[in-house]
């Protein structure tokens, strides 16, 4: 899931759930979003690992820069 199509963040919360891939604890966030009926969207993230998966994709399109 990306979070470009989302407006901004308006609230976030920390969940007692942990990552199994982790263990770091996921976070309720809540953004507001045009489309949806209540004009809200929830998602539950895990900070580190979206932090990681960001950074992998950096370093994929920078590979990908210096191939062509």
């Amino acid at each position: 899931m990306t979070f470009e199509n989302l407006g901004p963040l308006i609230k976030e919360t920390r969940t007692r759930a942990v990552c199994e891939i982790c263990s770091n604890y996921i976070y309720k966030q809540i953004y507001w979003d045009e489309e949806s009926k209540d004009k809200k969207k929830t998602v539950f993230v895990c900070k580190k690992c979206l932090k990681d998966q960001e950074f992998k994709k950096e370093q994929q399109n920078q590979a990908a820069k210096q191939k062509s």
